[in-house]
């Protein structure tokens, strides 16, 4: 996902496994976080505590204001606690 043109807020950026096939822990994602073309961090699932099926993974969140990223990194069996439904469509691309 690229965010071309951050807003004030927080943005979450959070991955939900929803197949039934894999576990989060199973999956072995990972996701790379660049700021620009400048490449800022590369993550993995965390593989404890043992992700069931339809968790979420919370890799972390943008400042919107400041545009720095804080890893958060955990998996839980409920959304991240800060994400609120978007009213209205966000600029981003989804490569």
């Amino acid at each position: 996902m690229t965010i071309e043109d951050l807003q004030s807020g927080t943005y979450d950026y959070a991955v939900y496994e929803f197949s039934g096939d894999l576990t989060l822990s199973e999956s072995e994602a990972v996701v790379e976080v660049y700021q620009g073309r400048s490449l800022i961090g590369t993550y993995a699932v965390p593989t404890t505590p043992q992700a069931e099926d339809h968790w979420w993974w919370h890799v972390g969140s943008v400042d919107g204001d400041s545009g720095v990223f804080t890893l958060v990194n955990t998996v839980s069996a409920s959304s991240p606690e800060t994400m609120a439904p978007v009213s209205e469509p966000m600029p981003a691309k989804i490569r």
